[in-house]
């Protein structure tokens, strides 16, 4: 029983993380561009996006004077950016 228990724990955390990873977004013009654009589910500017918001998108123009690019590392998929 503790093993199944045990096991069930390491699942439950396991799946929790995958959710809950976030990107640091420090540049307060950045993030409302993400916000802006509906790109930063949270819609909060609070200096994080979900990382799952971020990862799949293709191409991004930017329309602020951002002086720091802080989390453009976990745009993975991104293609273009103006």
């Amino acid at each position: 029983m503790k093993n199944i228990y045990l096991i069930f724990l390491v699942v439950q955390f396991g799946s929790l993380e995958s959710y809950s990873q976030i990107t640091l977004v420090p540049d307060n013009q950045f993030e409302q561009e993400l916000i802006d654009q509906n790109i930063d589910s949270d819609g909060v500017l609070n200096g994080q996006v979900f990382t799952s918001d971020i990862e799949n998108l293709n191409d991004l123009t930017l329309y602020y004077n951002i002086s720091d690019l802080t989390g453009l590392q976990d745009f993975f998929n991104l293609k273009t950016s103006q």
